[in-house]
C-alpha cells in the first residue's frame, strides 16, 4: 500500500480534480523540502567551517557552547526532516510521509511548550538562560564566534553580562585577581558611547569598573550596568512586531510542511481508494 509504484499506477488515468491537486502538491512538497535541504546543508557547512576555524586558534574543551555547534545541530535536524519529506514525496511512501509529518509536528509542539513554559515559569527560565550565559562568559576570548555574538548583543541591546555587569568577574581576564590590565573590568562592547568616540575610540573604557568599592551609580555613565537577559526580553515586549515576526518566521515554514504533507497523504489515500473501487466495479 505504501509503495511508490502502486500509488503512481493508481493515480494514472483516474481523472478528476484530485489528480491535478495530487500533482501540484507533490511538486510543492518536493520544492519545499529541497529548499530546506539546501538551507540545512548551508547551516551544516557554516557550522563545520566555523568550528574548524575556531579549533585552530583555541582549545576544544568548551566546543558544545559555541555557535558553530548550534548551527551544525540545527542544520542536521533540518536536513534529516527535509530528507524524509523529499523521499516520501518522491516515492509516495505513506510511512515516510507520516513520519515526516509527525516529526515536524513534534518539533512545533516542543517549541510551543517551551515558549509557554518560559512565560509561565519566567524566573526559572531566566535562571536557565543565565546558567548558559555564565558558562559562555569564561570562554569569551577563546572563541571568536562566541565573542562576536556577545559583543553584538551587548552593544545593540545596551546591556552587559547576563543578569548585570558583575557577571564578567567570572571571566579569567576580567576577574579582579587577574594580572593583566583588563582585571576588574568589562569588555569594550559594554561601554556607553562617549562624545569623543568619533575622534578616538577608547577600547579600554570598561576597565576598572568592577571594584568592590564601586556601585553601579559610579560607573553608569561609563558602561551599561543592566544584564542582557532582561534587556532582550524587554526589547521583545516593547517591539511586539519584531517578536511576532520572529514567531511567524519560525512557525510558518514548519506548519506549511505539516499542511502540505497532510494534504498529500490524504490525496494518496483517496486516489488509491477510488482506484480500488473502480477495479472492484470492473471485476464485478
Amino acid at each position: 500500500m505504501a509503495g511508490g509504484a502502486s500509488h503512481r499506477r493508481a493515480c494514472c488515468g483516474c481523472g478528476g480534480s484530485d489528480d491535478a491537486a495530487y500533482e501540484w502538491i507533490k511538486i510543492f512538497l518536493i520544492i519545499y523540502n529541497f529548499g530546506f535541504l539546501l538551507l540545512s546543508l548551508g547551516f551544516i557547512g557554516l557550522g563545520v567551517y566555523s568550528e574548524i576555524w575556531r579549533s585552530e586558534i583555541t582549545e576544544a574543551e568548551h566546543f558544545l557552547l559555541t555557535p558553530s555547534v548550534f548551527l551544525f545541530v540545527l542544520g542536521f535536524i533540518g536536513f534529516l526532516f527535509a530528507g524524509l519529506g523529499c523521499v516520501g514525496a518522491l516515492r509516495d511512501n505513506l510511512c515516510v510521509l507520516k513520519f515526516f509529518i509527525c516529526s515536524v509536528l513534534l518539533c512545533v509542539l516542543i517549541e510551543l511548550g517551551a515558549g509557554i513554559a518560559a512565560l509561565i515559569f519566567k524566573d526559572p527560565a531566566k535562571n536557565f538562560i543565565n546558567d548558559y550565559v555564565m558558562k559562555c562568559l569564561p570562554t569569551y576570548y577563546d572563541d571568536p564566534d562566541l565573542k562576536n555574538v556577545i559583543d553584538y548583543i551587548q552593544a545593540d541591546f545596551y546591556c552587559c553580562g547576563g543578569r548585570n555587569y558583575h557577571d564578567w568577574e567570572i571571566n579569567p581576564y576580567h576577574n579582579c585577581s587577574a594580572p593583566g590590565p583588563a582585571a576588574c573590568g568589562v569588555p569594550f562592547s559594554c561601554c556607553k558611547p562617549q562624545p569623543d568616540d568619533d575622534l578616538i575610540i577608547n577600547s579600554m573604557c570598561g576597565y576598572d569598573t568592577l571594584h568592590e568599592d564601586q556601585s553601579p551609580f559610579d560607573v553608569v555613565n561609563i558602561i551599561y550596568v543592566d544584564g542582557c537577559i532582561d534587556a532582550v526580553i524587554d526589547y521583545l515586549w516593547v517591539h511586539m512586531d519584531v517578536f511576532a515576526a520572529i514567531l511567524l518566521g519560525v512557525f510558518i515554514p514548519q506548519v506549511t510542511g505539516i499542511i502540505l504533507g497532510t494534504m498529500y497523504v490524504y490525496l494518496i489515500k483517496k486516489i488509491v481508494a477510488r482506484q480500488r473501487t473502480n477495479e472492484e466495479e470492473n471485476f464485478m
